[in-house]
């Protein structure tokens, strides 16, 4: 429970630059699971709807579809601090893309009838829901350029998802794949 309650912690402040109360910290990693993904894992598969969403702790996800060719399209890649999955509280609906394990993963798993139920209940939390949304719309998951160490990008075959010449000698890649 330190360990979740640290990692929200963090995330609230480095990535939202918002500072929460130890009571609502509490409510949050109370309402969460932690779940163990292996690489190769579908977490969400598109079509579904889907009733959780996702935090990264650690691991790497992709998330892709299929064009009508059947062809895998890759569109973003989900680090660690980051999260992912069903967005809607009050709807039901389809997701429109697969979330797969590049490599072996932590994640939290937040229900959404809980997430409403803070919501209705937490001031200070519906204006986090709000800023965690904007993250993930405006900032994105891999649109800015992050440093991948070579043995990551092996490991997790990252490197078959951006071209060849977008790697630097050196021990690390700096690459922005949502380009």
């Amino acid at each position: 429970m330190k360990t979740i309650y640290k990692q929200i912690k963090s995330y609230a402040e480095n990535r939202l630059k918002i500072q929460l109360s130890d009571e609502l910290l509490n409510k949050i990693a109370n309402i969460c699971k932690v779940k163990k993904h292996k690489k190769g894992d579908l977490l969400i598969t598109a079509g579904e709807v889907v009733s959780v969403s996702y935090f990264v702790l650690s691991g790497l996800v992709r998330t892709f579809y299929i064009d009508i060719d059947g062809n895998e399209v890759t569109n973003y890649f989900v680090f660690e601090n980051r999260f992912f999955g069903g967005s809607y509280i009050t709807i039901d609906k389809p997701i429109r893309y697969n979330f797969e394990a590049l490599e072996d993963c932590a994640t939290l798993e937040f229900d959404r009838s809980n997430i409403a139920e803070i919501i209705r209940t937490e001031q200070e939390f519906l204006l986090i829901y709000i800023s965690i949304l904007e993250d993930i719309r405006y900032k994105g998951w891999f649109r800015k350029p992050y440093f991948i160490s070579r043995q990551r990008l092996i490991r997790s075959g990252l490197e078959q998802f951006c071209g060849k010449e977008d790697f630097m000698s050196g021990q690390s890649i700096y690459r922005d794949c949502a380009a």
